[in-house]
């Protein structure tokens, strides 16, 4: 891709932080090194997988271009199947790209990897994109808490994001000019695959979808079984200004099981004391997942699955 260096694995680097595991790929158990920041077992990681799956087995990626924005350490690959065509993968973490490059020596096909900005990535002079683009970005405002680690932050003064500023307030401006800037090179059968966190209400995520150039032609929610637990790491603050909010944004898992919804405000309250506690307990507060399958605009009609 002109512009960006593509990153070159060498097996004999010291590679960063990582637990060692396995990952399940069909009928193969693979040696899998993930990133200690994001687990395998992370709702927001088990959920996005299960939908690749999906639609794995429906034969939506077979003999398609696939690019990752936030490629981390390269685990979502692996559940596209073995018919993609040029898959490419860019993270603005070098640790992560390492952890990549070394697991996606694993697969039969090879895999180009890039270091760098997503929106600058998708910016860079070339040809257009077909197939599909897999997007998991943060989702938080830039902070500057001490408890926000790299999975809840950014950096904010990437020139790149200033059109996007109207999104800043809903921690959707990364994802807003990754969106607003792929759509302009974009063909007409272009797929997106947009991971959101339903941290701020479905107006607030569809109306950034379809102001940045795209339609919405599927949607797939998490639900009472696979719904994702805050992590004590990122903080709520600034889901309080939708507090008054009609629509139930948190919930607590009851001493039954269910779920039943909490506002933001005591959200963040019990966020805050999870992340003081010297127990590590994870907050009892959750939030529903989206996966969002887009295309540019004036083309279909959106379809919820839950």
């Amino acid at each position: 891709m002109s512009g960006f260096q593509r990153y070159i694995h060498t097996p004999a680097s010291p590679l960063p932080e990582h637990h060692q595991t396995f990952l399940a790929r069909g009928e193969d158990i693979i040696p899998f090194l993930e990133a200690p920041e994001f687990r395998l077992t992370n709702p927001w990681s088990l959920f996005f997988r299960s939908v690749l799956t999906q639609l794995r087995d429906e034969s939506a990626f077979s003999g398609k271009q696939m690019h990752e924005l936030g490629v981390g350490d390269g685990r979502n690959i692996f559940h596209m199947g073995d018919e993609l065509k040029n898959p490419a993968g860019i993270d603005a973490h070098m640790p992560m790209l390492q952890l990549a490059a070394e697991n996606l020596a694993h697969l039969k096909f090879p895999v180009d990897l890039y270091f760098g900005d997503a929106v600058a990535f998708v910016k860079q002079p070339g040809e257009a994109w077909d197939g599909y683009v897999a997007i998991c970005l943060p989702q938080t405002p830039p902070q500057e808490t001490s408890e926000n680690k790299l999975v809840g932050t950014f950096r904010s003064e990437n020139p790149h994001l200033e059109p996007y500023a109207e999104w800043k307030t809903s921690g959707l401006q990364l994802v807003a000019a990754t969106l607003g800037e792929l759509v302009k090179r974009a063909k007409h059968d272009l797929r997106v695959l947009l991971l959101l966190s339903g941290r701020v209400p479905t107006a607030e995520r569809e109306t950034m979808i379809h102001s940045t150039g795209w339609a919405i032609r599927r949607v797939l929610a998490t639900n009472e079984s696979d719904i994702a637990q805050q992590s004590a790491y990122v903080s709520l603050a600034y889901t309080q200004v939708y507090a008054d909010s009609s629509e139930h944004l948190f919930w607590e898992r009851t001493a039954t099981g269910v779920l039943a919804p909490i506002d933001p405000i005591e959200a963040e309250k019990r966020r805050l004391a999870a992340y003081n506690s010297s127990t590590n307990e994870h907050p009892n507060v959750y939030h529903h997942l989206y996966v969002y399958l887009l295309e540019p605009k004036g083309r279909t009609q959106a379809l919820v699955l839950n």
